[in-house]
């Protein structure tokens, strides 16, 4: 009797078991138009002046920089930015710009050191349990930032400029899990690192979920706090599910 080779058959996978590839988050459709255009006022000078009585005088006061640069860039932004939907946010609340229907965009200036904050800590947890909240927050949020110097006669010099993301501007493992203004032992603003720290590769989306937990769970302070953890983990774990979340930190390079 004759001895045949068994007969291989090429293994044929169940779709449900063949390996698909998440699809990137949806970045905003202008950030690189954003950036180009916020990349050019590097180096441009603002000279603020005010009138009065049929006289000038320049204003030397730095605590009005953040809002007049707000009315100075907004008119090149609109101009510069093919966005048919961008346009300014409400005053005094998110965001500073509309990016479309669903990116906010938020510019902070300083100078010297950084000293703004992200967000009042306990409105910021709020916030993120919303119903898409981390989603809006993490990753439908751009941070324009800008370094300035004072210049002699009421004029500010822009030195610098940033493109960044929310977990890349915070700092991690010190006294609090993510870096924070404590004002007599209650924890109040979500402050910055040194700049020289937000291009810090190790920093990602899921590092700055994990540390806001565990701020929630140290603080104390947070009303209904297992439900706001549960929320904001539910919702991160979901995104992680469809998305790869990885390829967003590559979103501002």
């Amino acid at each position: 009797m004759m001895m045949t080779a068994p007969i291989r058959r090429k293994r044929i996978f169940p779709p449900t078991m063949m390996m698909i590839a998440k699809p990137d988050i949806p970045p905003y459709p202008y950030v690189r138009d954003l950036k180009t255009v916020c990349q050019k006022f590097a180096g441009q000078s603002v000279r603020v002046t005010h009138e009065f009585m049929g006289e000038s005088a320049p204003v030397d006061n730095i605590n009005i920089v953040g809002d007049l640069l707000e009315d100075v860039f907004f008119p090149h932004l609109k101009k510069n930015i093919p966005d048919p939907d961008f346009k300014r946010g409400p005053p005094n609340a998110y965001p500073d710009f509309h990016g479309g229907a669903m990116f906010g965009i938020e510019q902070k200036v300083f100078i010297g050191k950084p000293g703004f904050d992200v967000g009042h800590f306990q409105s910021y947890v709020n916030q993120l349990a919303e119903e898409e909240g981390v989603m809006k927050k993490l990753f439908r949020t751009i941070y324009t930032v800008y370094e300035y110097e004072a210049t002699a006669g009421g004029g500010v010099t822009i030195k610098q400029f940033h493109l960044l993301n929310v977990w890349s501007m915070v700092g991690y493992g010190g006294k609090s899990p993510i870096s924070m203004q404590n004002k007599h032992g209650v924890w109040e603003k979500i402050r910055l690192c040194a700049a020289s720290g937000w291009y810090d590769t190790e920093k990602t989306p899921q590092r700055f979920i994990e540390a806001i937990v565990d701020c929630i769970r140290a603080c104390g302070r947070v009303s209904d706090a297992d439900s706001k953890i549960k929320s904001i983990l539910d919702q991160f774990a979901d995104i992680q599910s469809k998305y790869n979340i990885e390829s967003h930190k590559k979103l501002v390079e």
